[in-house]
């Protein structure tokens, strides 16, 4: 559900670490979603660093807080089931192909959550990747 946090950056606020370190105490973790209404920029890097490097998790949903200088760090996660991009930017949409392909072999799934006129704009799905991807068996917009 999102929820508003608040858009100060460290010092002050330390959410991003806290996040962070709750994250990494659930070590059979299978889902997240970073979808807050309102954020830092650096909010979720932290997470996303810990998220790397688990092995369990299978489902992420994310919205732009993960997005743009950090779709780098997004995009490294691997073996996901499920992906959920809501309103995804140029940046992680131009890291979508080679993301995809890397996750070719688990991904089941792939929800990208756009407005109408955005994707009437951009074209259809089937142009973001073209060449079928191994196991998926829904693609939603």
């Amino acid at each position: 559900m999102p929820g508003f946090i608040s858009p100060r950056p460290p010092s002050r606020n330390t959410i991003s670490e806290k996040i962070a370190m709750g994250v990494k105490l659930f070590i059979n973790l299978r889902s997240i979603q970073f979808v807050p209404m309102t954020y830092h920029e650096e909010l979720f890097v932290p997470s996303l660093s810990v998220l790397i490097e688990m092995n369990t998790l299978n489902t992420v949903e994310v919205n732009a807080s993960c997005f743009d200088a950090r779709a780098p760090k997004l995009v490294q996660i691997g073996n996901l089931r499920k992906l959920s991009l809501i309103s995804p930017g140029r940046a992680i949409l131009q890291l979508l192909p080679d993301w995809l392909s890397r996750l070719s072999e688990t991904l089941v799934e792939l929800h990208l959550r756009v407005s109408s006129a955005w994707f009437a704009i951009s074209g259809n799905l089937i142009s973001l990747y073209p060449s079928p991807i191994a196991g998926l068996s829904h693609l939603a917009s």
